[in-house]
């Protein structure tokens, strides 16, 4: 009896890895995105852009598909940019936008920030989180006039 149970179990066993191994062969592969390899397309919205910059980004997850905190240096674009960009996929955690650096300045202070997410702002304006914004100006909330353009 115990012999009809260990060959059942081998049996069983080498079921299940031929299964396994069959979903290894077949699962479809995962679109992954090289965050590293972020570069804004020629002639999109190239050279220095205006709008305001309000400081109403909570941090959490974006839509790039990145957790970020109101400590990090992180720029929200407007659903506008982020949806026309050339080549933008039907995921947003793959939009070429998502990783890309921007240098944000607001009269004579600078700050270099990252794009993580989009949100309903109009046009070129964009939302910084607090420790962004607290680079151009100490009032800690509020919206300014700035000039934006993406960091080479």
């Amino acid at each position: 009896m115990l012999h009809v149970l260990v060959r059942f179990a081998v049996t069983v066993l080498t079921a299940l890895v031929s299964v396994e191994a069959a979903l290894v062969v077949f699962t479809p592969p995962v679109e992954l995105y090289d965050r590293t390899s972020s570069v804004v397309p020629p002639g999109f919205f190239n050279g220095t852009n205006q709008g305001l910059a309000f400081t109403d980004a909570a941090g959490g997850l974006g839509a790039c598909g990145v957790t970020y905190t109101t400590r990090d240096f992180v720029v929200v674009v407007s659903q506008d940019i982020f949806d026309s960009v050339p080549g933008a996929p039907t995921n947003p955690n793959n939009n070429p936008l998502c990783g890309q650096g921007m240098v944000v300045t607001f009269e004579n202070l600078s700050v270099s920030v990252t794009v993580e997410d989009t949100t309903i702002v109009p046009g070129t304006d964009i939302v910084l989180t607090p420790a962004a914004f607290n680079v151009l100006t100490q009032t800690g909330t509020g919206v300014i006039n700035v000039t934006w353009e993406w960091a080479e």
